[in-house]
């Protein structure tokens, strides 16, 4: 029952994003003579959309809000975290890259012809 109520937020995000995809498709639905099937559908696809972005962009803050609080809090957990030896080493070779491109294109004297 707990993994059931922990995962009960999941459909406050995903039930108003599928409900907006679904009043799109009916909105873009038409009849035989070329008339929107379901005139209301528009309308209530934007509204449901404005819904579902004021949804997101709380999410993200509420989200946002607990990781810096938790990298504040646990911070010396979070340094002990061993770095990934292959991630490691293409971030120095990215590194590496970067800086023999900027020696390439760098243009000390530009000449004058």
């Amino acid at each position: 029952f707990q993994i059931m109520l922990g995962t009960l937020p999941v459909l406050f995000l995903i039930l108003p994003t599928c409900l907006t995809g679904a009043l799109l498709y009916m909105a873009s639905l038409d009849n035989e003579i070329g008339n929107p099937e379901f005139p209301w559908a528009d309308t209530a696809s934007t509204l449901v959309f404005s819904a579902t972005a004021m949804v997101q962009l709380g999410a993200l803050l509420v989200a946002t809000y607990y990781i810096e609080r938790t990298a504040d809090t646990r911070a010396d957990e979070v340094g002990a975290i061993e770095d990934d030896k292959e991630v490691k080493e293409a971030d120095e070779k990215d590194e590496l890259m970067r800086k023999c491109y900027e020696t390439v294109t760098q243009w000390n004297v530009i000449p004058l012809w």
